[in-house]
């Protein structure tokens, strides 16, 4: 679970509609994931925040690097 805040009077104005879309777009997800029958998302898809502020799902490139361990344990992906 991630716990997000944000403090507005240490943010601009831009970066409080960022903040708001983000939060928007984690709501959106956590729903997705409540119905009963969620998209299905490829394993190493994770929603970014892009440089040009888009928010959208997008293959981590670090997904490999960062899941090596898994090659360690038996059964696993």
């Amino acid at each position: 679970m991630v716990l997000w805040a944000f403090r507005i009077p240490e943010l601009t104005d831009p970066q409080i509609d960022v903040v708001r879309a983000w939060l928007g777009a984690i709501d959106r997800a956590i729903e997705e994931l409540d119905l009963p029958h969620p998209g299905r998302r490829n394993l190493k898809e994770v929603l970014a925040l892009q440089a040009d502020k888009q928010i959208e799902w997008t293959v981590d490139e670090n997904w490999d690097e960062a899941t090596k361990m898994r090659k360690l344990l038996p059964g696993e992906l």
